[in-house]
């Protein structure tokens, strides 16, 4: 079996962060240093950012592990604004880089990204997937709403076990462009997070998986009450009523991969038909009250390809009812 051995997601991301840094006007990006060193990369808080901020961040939460391309992608007559990612270390990339677990108590949002695989936390979660990263510097994603202190900076870098002036964050509030795009680039996170947390799955049997997923509007509130709702909950609905994932596995012979690629897909949740944003509206805005949560996250479509006898089985498909109904256009 391959394994990752000596390969270090933190480096890899690294070289994408220096792409950004060395021409940051390109993609809407402002770079920053703080007193103690650490790197600050804004995408959209003050900086304007963009699609190309957000596809390159898709890539840097994966540790450098896939690859991200924008795309259009059409249900029926609508056509939408969308990414492509692809891997071939899918339990690397996404379970041990992109979800964002909790990796810091008080943290000034969602911290995502390779320097998670330093700061190994679930452990667990780790030993299951058979990786560690060693690497001096850090790089990891937040979304939130401001750039962090250099406090905050601090205490990213001790649980990550490196200097501050070795981390480097990127930060995408949930109103932007760059986060929307990245939002949207989790697609496969959403099934290798089920298949690890909800279905107990050995996620190590999935070799290579591809994905696609619209990219929400942005919505910055403004004139519309609903504008911070429906910018937390869009990019979920679009990927649960657009997304597709592609999984090339090497299931046991006695596996049941149809019935896999049936609870892999959105339709197999008790919340299929509702939207989000009407969900989180009932929930005080708090995702974690949805009743279900976490058993809530799966693309709309799933195919798994059964390498051992070249079978392919489907689940799910996309409804341009609900996304148009979650877009509020049609």
């Amino acid at each position: 079996m391959l394994t990752l051995t000596g390969l270090s997601v933190n480096r890899l991301s690294l070289d994408i962060v220096r792409r950004i840094i060395s021409s940051p006007e390109a993609i809407g990006a402002e770079v920053l240093k703080l007193r103690n060193g650490a790197t600050v990369i804004d995408l959209g808080v003050h900086a304007p950012g963009g699609f190309e901020a957000g596809r390159l961040d898709t890539e840097i939460c994966m540790g450098g592990l896939g690859t991200a391309q924008l795309t259009m992608m059409t249900v029926e007559d609508l056509t939408l604004p969308a990414i492509a990612v692809t891997t071939d270390w899918p339990a690397v990339s996404t379970l041990g880089c992109q979800v964002g677990y909790p990796l810091l108590e008080g943290a000034p949002g969602i911290l995502s990204g390779p320097a998670r695989a330093l700061a190994l936390k679930p452990r667990e979660l780790y030993e299951h997937i058979g990786y560690r990263d060693r690497s001096s510097t850090a790089v990891i994603n937040l979304e939130g709403d401001s750039l962090p202190s250099e406090h905050e900076a601090r205490l990213i870098a001790a649980e990550c076990k490196v200097e501050p002036h070795s981390l480097y964050i990127l930060v995408t509030p949930g109103e932007s462009v760059a986060d929307a795009t990245q939002v949207a680039g989790r697609v496969l996170e959403d099934v290798t997070f089920t298949m690890y947390e909800i279905l107990h799955y050995d996620v190590k049997k999935v070799k290579n998986a591809f994905g696609i997923a619209p990219i929400a509007p942005v919505c910055m509130g403004g004139a519309d009450p609903r504008g911070q709702e429906l910018a937390k909950a869009l990019p979920d609905d679009l990927i649960s009523y657009g997304g597709k994932a592609y999984l090339t596995l090497e299931p046991e012979p006695e596996e049941n991969v149809q019935e896999l690629a049936e609870r892999l897909a959105f339709e197999s949740t008790p919340i299929f038909g509702e939207t989000f944003h009407e969900l989180l509206k009932q929930a005080g805005g708090d995702m974690t009250r949805i009743p279900g949560f976490p058993d809530l996250f799966r693309p709309a479509e799933v195919v798994i390809n059964d390498s051992r006898t070249g079978r392919v089985y489907k689940a799910g498909g996309s409804s341009a009812d609900m996304i148009k109904k979650c877009l509020r256009t049609g």
